[in-house]
């Protein structure tokens, strides 16, 4: 078994349990989603593995590294060396055929549940191959997604599982992919698209990241704000 089978089989059993917790959602549970929801998207998705592993636009120190490394890897998104490689690859070669998530040659449904057949050049993660912890997430990822998922599970009641979890990594996966990988890319140009925020935070100026990556766009960019203000920032 495969990480390509294994995560998507996650990402959809976490979707499929979305009218569950809307049955039984509290105010305070939909509040917790939405902030849990934010953090993995800003902080581990964007910040971490977009803004740092990709692009290397600010300083995570070692420790950051590590846990959100781990917690990349166990939310279905994969190590620092895959994101860095698929994420270079299609800067490299953007919507063009050898684009690994081109809406102009794939279907969106390709995108965004089978985002991890994405093709990706490792040799463009070089630089991140060499850190021994990313090398074991990458090289024990299935073990690590599935031991760890079930771990969250014992540990958390059911409803609050769906809350701080399962759902704020399901939507991270497929908003991201959707949104900025299908809708963010019109006649084969990437574009901004500001009144995403809500839903995609910091990676609505996408078109600008294109244009030129660096770590922030807007004054409305809590995670950017927060590491700049912790002297991490370059």
């Amino acid at each position: 078994m495969n990480s390509k089978i294994v995560t998507t089989v996650f990402l959809i059993a976490y979707l499929a349990m979305l009218p569950v917790w809307l049955m039984n959602v509290t105010i305070e549970q939909a509040i917790a989603f939405y902030f849990m929801y934010w953090f993995m998207c800003d902080f581990i998705q964007s910040l971490f593995l977009h803004r740092w592993a990709s692009h290397n636009l600010w300083n995570p120190p070692v420790w950051w590294q590590y846990v959100a490394s781990t917690l990349g890897t166990l939310a279905l998104v994969g190590s620092p060396i895959g994101w860095a490689a698929w994420h270079r690859t299609h800067h490299y070669h953007v919507d063009t055929e050898r684009d690994p998530h081109s809406p102009n040659h794939k279907s969106w449904l390709y995108i965004v549940f089978k985002y991890k057949w994405h093709g990706a050049e490792t040799k463009r993660a070089v630089d991140r191959l060499r850190n021994k912890w990313f090398a074991y997430l990458h090289n024990h990822e299935v073990p690590i997604v599935i031991l760890g998922n079930l771990i969250i599970f014992a540990v958390l009641p059911f409803q609050w599982f769906l809350t701080l979890w399962a759902l704020p990594v399901a939507f991270m996966v497929f908003n991201t992919n959707f949104f900025v990988n299908v809708l963010l890319h019109k006649s084969g140009k990437p574009i901004d698209s500001p009144w995403l925020w809500p839903i995609l935070f910091s990676e609505t100026h996408h078109g600008s990241h294109h244009d030129k990556p660096k770590l922030s766009y807007t004054k409305l960019d809590p995670a950017g704000w927060i590491i700049t203000k912790l002297g991490w920032a370059k």
